[in-house]
């Protein structure tokens, strides 16, 4: 399942660095089928983000919310991104401490503590940014752990 997911994964990073995703690719079927039927959190946020790219911002939240369900980290991104473009501070704040207080639902274990560098990005004061950049580096998040060295060579 993991080999299968990588695949996956590559051929999204290949699709991805095109500009534009507007043309529909000839395997929604299938990333439909992984997404919904095989819990894979990868193909359902290529769909959000297909959806999004067409102009269907519903199906879009749809995709992300699902792959937020299975994995915490991608489609909670995305869901908090989205919530902050509209104004919603405190929902994707809300958000990224559920992304980084709970435990991560990915298989490496870490990828999910992307919202305690989210939250320290997002702070008001440099006490606050420091206590979730702390939490995150503990939780082995890298670019948590990078700005944290930032700050202490400042």
């Amino acid at each position: 399942m993991l080999k299968k997911t990588c695949v996956i994964l590559l051929i999204l990073a290949g699709l991805f660095s095109y500009s534009n995703l507007e043309a529909l690719p000839t395997n929604v079927p299938e990333l439909t089928n992984e997404c919904l039927n095989k819990n894979n959190a990868a193909s359902c946020w290529y769909l959000g983000e297909h959806a999004k790219n067409s102009g269907n911002i519903n199906d879009a939240l749809k995709w992300y919310q699902e792959a937020c369900q299975i994995d915490g980290s991608t489609g909670c991104s995305a869901l908090a991104k989205y919530e902050l473009e509209n104004g919603n501070r405190e929902k994707a704040i809300a958000i990224y401490k559920e992304m980084c207080l709970l435990k991560p639902r990915y298989s490496r274990g870490t990828d999910g503590y992307a919202g305690c560098y989210a939250l320290g990005k997002m702070a008001d004061n440099p006490k606050e940014s420091a206590k979730w950049f702390e939490l995150g580096c503990k939780k082995r998040d890298k670019s948590a752990c990078r700005e944290l060295e930032t700050e202490c060579e400042k």
